[in-house]
């Protein structure tokens, strides 16, 4: 299997590590495991290639083969045209629909699929009327739209967005104390209804939208709750509005750096984030990256304080790679750099278990743990939006990881 071929560097690879393949006829393939993991039917939504087209690619092709860009598979439409510009950049392709589609052919017979620089260029295309379904929208275009009566879908997507707490890096994140003034003190209501127009849902814990917020105290009275755990823990304002704590050694001040991407939603988070810790006296610098530098020079190298970040989680949430101590370093996903024994076990546990509601409970254990040891503070799981013409039906968007599963039923 390609993916596997550590050359190519797939980043789904770690997902097929050690995975062999039988084949055991004209159709049938077998996908023998060195140990049981219940997750695994997730990874074989990954399209085949077909080996008459790809034999000849050598690995150093593979990731700049025109063949990317003229694909052939099996799906619900095959490629008619490319239309380029004088650049050579594709501006559309017309897609027609396969008769030999294995559930039948396509009801909707042609398909254009568009490509724009930016939202500003989307949104004037579809204002003219040159394309009449879109995604990628802000919240707040999309509440735009919705005022005008467009018809709007929308559905969860199985991601957390967090602050991730470093403790390797701020020692005073290890007391329980802050953490839990900080989780208290999180203005999740106002980053929903300022930044995300209502396009989320609160959080509260590590597994997306499963675990809601639903507090029903003020955000007043937990910013005054969240004082009283600080003043008991011996935190003090001092002269320059800082919190500190004196001890017989030395003096601490409560201030950290808060890393995030560049992304509107998150930069704009970020800030009602420092505006509401700075209520308890907290300084908060907020540090903003390109998402190229974040992820390789700030996230690989563990180079933070705290981070405002997403992880993608998935249909079927394994966990693993995001809390299993293992998995503090790059290229683990461990960004809270937490390590339980407990929580390692209940992981692994969890990855060979098959009965869905006995996982359940094994991820209910994980999640009380995780709440109560306060390694990250949970914001919000966003929703995808979608812009969809009025006249198509049949539409079911169900499940999503990523924005191509909306034409996973597109034949019907």
């Amino acid at each position: 299997m390609q993916i596997q071929d550590s050359s190519i560097k797939s980043p789904k690879r770690a997902n097929w590590d050690g995975v062999t393949v039988e084949k055991i006829g004209e159709k049938q393939i077998r996908f023998i495991l060195k140990k049981p993991y219940s997750p695994f039917i997730e990874n074989t939504t990954v399209g085949i290639l077909p080996k008459h087209i790809w034999k000849n690619v050598s690995t150093e092709e593979f990731a700049f083969s025109q063949f990317n860009i003229e694909p052939v598979g099996s799906g619900q439409y095959q490629i008619k045209s490319i239309n380029r510009d004088s650049g050579g950049l594709i501006q559309y392709y017309e897609l027609l629909s396969f008769k030999k589609y294995a559930l039948g052919k396509p009801y909707i017979s042609s398909i254009f699929i568009r490509f724009y620089p930016n939202e500003k260029a989307l949104l004037s295309a579809y204002a003219s009327g040159y394309i009449q379904n879109m995604n990628g929208i802000a919240p707040q275009e999309a509440k735009s739209l919705k005022t005008k009566e467009i018809r709007i879908e929308t559905t969860p997507l199985p991601r957390i967005f967090a602050v991730f707490l470093n403790q390797n890096n701020v020692p005073l994140f290890a007391d329980q104390a802050i953490r839990q003034a900080l989780n208290m003190a999180m203005p999740k209501e106002a980053i929903l209804k300022e930044v995300l127009q209502g396009y989320a849902t609160a959080i509260d814990g590590p597994i997306p939208s499963t675990i809601n917020f639903v507090d029903s105290t003020s955000f007043n009275d937990r910013i005054n709750e969240a004082k009283k755990i600080l003043a008991k823990d011996g935190w003090q304002i001092n002269q320059s509005g800082v919190l500190e704590k004196k001890t017989k050694k030395d003096t601490s001040v409560l201030q950290f750096s808060l890393a995030t991407s560049n992304a509107p939603e998150l930069r704009q988070s970020a800030e009602i984030i420092k505006d509401a810790w700075a209520k308890l006296g907290i300084n908060v610098i907020i540090k903003i990256f390109d998402t190229g530098d974040l992820n390789q020079n700030i996230i690989r190298t563990r180079k933070y304080d705290a981070l405002l970040f997403g992880e993608i989680i998935g249909r079927d949430p394994d966990l693993f790679a995001f809390w299993h101590s293992s998995q503090r370093n790059d290229p683990g996903l461990n960004i809270a750099m937490y390590v339980n024994s407990k929580v390692d076990k209940i992981l692994e546990d969890a990855r060979v278990i098959s009965n869905p509601e006995d996982r359940k409970e094994k991820y209910k254990e994980f999640n009380d743990i995780i709440h109560q040891e306060i390694p990250a503070l949970f914001v919000y799981s966003p929703n995808f939006i979608y812009v969809v013409a009025k006249d198509i039906k049949g539409l079911l968007l169900g499940q999503m990881t990523t924005s191509g599963d909306r034409f996973a039923n597109i034949n019907r």
